[in-house]
């Protein structure tokens, strides 16, 4: 008896370690975007005010500490690449077993979808963080149904056991994600334009994303969270705007705002603010988007300004890390459009000098970059000239070649090498100096501090550009 029972309890132990050991080897192997994309959300132990769910689209024009800076609202970014209707529903539900929002906002594309999920890679980024239990094992029943797929979300270990080729030292030291959910895609392209259908032409019938998006506001009103609902904007030339109008109708059922971008074009522009041809929007397009639903929910929900909140006061180190995460993306662009469209940021101040009458001046996207931030093109067109944007002080500055200005940013002043011909900048007695080839030179400065942040200078032929590595 005694030996069956020493026999029982070893393989217990055996049984527990190998148990243990699979499960450490999982947590290795596993792919981190999911891991690091929410971690500050499970490891906040105070609530989040505002949560937002939606597609890609929303994570990449959402951004929940530009709304920490401008309102004070405490927020959280739970929208992934692709995810459907019922895929947010099931990320709600989840998301209310760690805290209680005051407001949800979610956004309603795909609404017209009949599929639970689009695909399953993609939904790997939103389900393989929830921690293992009665809602993650619902959530994969109902999305997944029957299919054998469903296994590699219930256990790790059977998804990314093959996996060791390829881990790094990054797997052994996950790094969160700083901007609170969010994903910040940089790079400039025009998109198709838009196609307005206005707001009577809808799509017909009854869609499960429909089913989906009423049990979404029922379970919100059911807890007394409230709930505003979106349709980013996005150009339009097939027909996605007769989704957008379908949502109206369950609004005013269910009597709730919504904001239907398409109906609100002036928010962004569509020459400046979009990365990639279908319009997921820029840092550019998200900073204005995001400063217009922190607007908007400020006016119309009473939500808290937290920044002297003492419980909230490691969102402020927190923002930190997320300032200086945008500070040292900056060096490492490559393309003069791109940098243009980040000089956006209202955090920053900035001198730009650009060739003189040069040609690629009258490109379309170029100027209306240049119009983004403040700067008419034409500006350029006669002689050398230094704009100043202080954005601490709201003044442009114009200082020509040979002339010298005292402003809230320093002493300036610009001059040509003759011996190089190269043009120079001099700021308080110190020389940034232009490339003989460049056709752009951008000097870039902390708004509050008056900091130089970045000095960059572009090669320009035609519209194509590159950056001078300095020396």
């Amino acid at each position: 008896m005694k030996q069956g029972i020493k026999f029982f309890l070893s393989a217990v132990i055996v049984a527990g370690l190998v148990f243990i050991g699979l499960d450490y080897v999982a947590k290795v192997t596993e792919r981190k975007d999911s891991v690091n994309k929410y971690a500050e959300f499970y490891d906040q132990e105070t609530d989040f005010d505002v949560l937002f769910l939606g597609q890609s689209r929303v994570l990449n024009s959402v951004f929940p500490m530009e709304l920490w800076r401008e309102y004070g609202i405490v927020s959280y970014n739970l929208a992934g690449h692709g995810n459907t209707i019922p895929t947010n529903y099931w990320l709600l539900m989840s998301a209310l077993e760690e805290t209680t929002p005051k407001l949800v906002v979610l956004d309603c594309g795909l609404v017209k979808e009949q599929n639970k999920v689009n695909t399953v890679e993609q939904l790997h980024l939103s389900v393989d963080h929830i921690p293992y239990g009665e809602t993650k094992t619902a959530m994969i029943n109902d999305l997944l149904g029957e299919s054998e797929q469903k296994w590699d979300f219930l256990w790790k270990f059977s998804t990314y056991h093959n996996r060791w080729s390829e881990v790094t030292a990054a797997d052994f030291n996950p790094q969160p994600n700083v901007e609170k959910g969010a994903e910040s895609r940089i790079g400039v392209t025009a998109p198709e334009g838009h196609l307005d259908f206005g707001t009577e032409d809808k799509i017909q019938g009854k869609t499960t994303g429909m089913e989906y998006l009423v049990k979404i506001i029922e379970e919100c009103q059911a807890r007394d969270i409230e709930i505003l609902l979106t349709y980013i904007p996005f150009p339009d030339p097939s027909g996605w705007q007769l989704e957008s109008n379908a949502v109206w109708d369950i609004a005013k059922e269910y009597e709730v705002n919504y904001l239907d971008f398409h109906t609100l074009f002036p928010v962004i522009n569509l020459e400046t603010d979009c990365y990639d041809s279908n319009a997921h929007l820029n840092p550019s397009g998200g900073w204005k988007l995001t400063s217009y639903l922190g607007q908007y929910i400020a006016d119309n929900y009473g939500i808290e300004d937290r920044r002297e909140d003492p419980l909230y006061k490691d969102w402020h180190e927190d923002y930190e890390a997320y300032r200086q995460y945008k500070l040292n993306n900056r060096p490492l662009v490559e393309e003069l459009q791109s940098y243009l469209m980040l000089l956006y940021d209202q955090e920053l101040s900035f001198g730009i000098w650009l060739e003189p009458g040069a040609d690629w001046l009258d490109n379309m996207t170029i100027r209306e970059l240049l119009a983004n931030i403040g700067i008419e093109a034409d500006s350029y067109k006669e002689g050398n000239v230094f704009l100043l944007v202080d954005r601490k002080k709201g003044r442009i500055t114009d200082i020509p070649e040979g002339g010298e200005q005292n402003t809230g940013l320093g002493t300036f002043g610009m001059r040509i090498n003759f011996d190089t011909a190269a043009m120079i900048v001099d700021w308080n007695d110190k020389e940034y100096a232009f490339d003989k080839e460049a056709a752009a030179g951008i000097l870039v400065f902390d708004k509050e501090t008056g900091e130089i942040l970045d000095f960059a200078q572009f090669v320009v032929n035609s519209v194509e550009s590159s950056r001078i590595t300095s020396t």
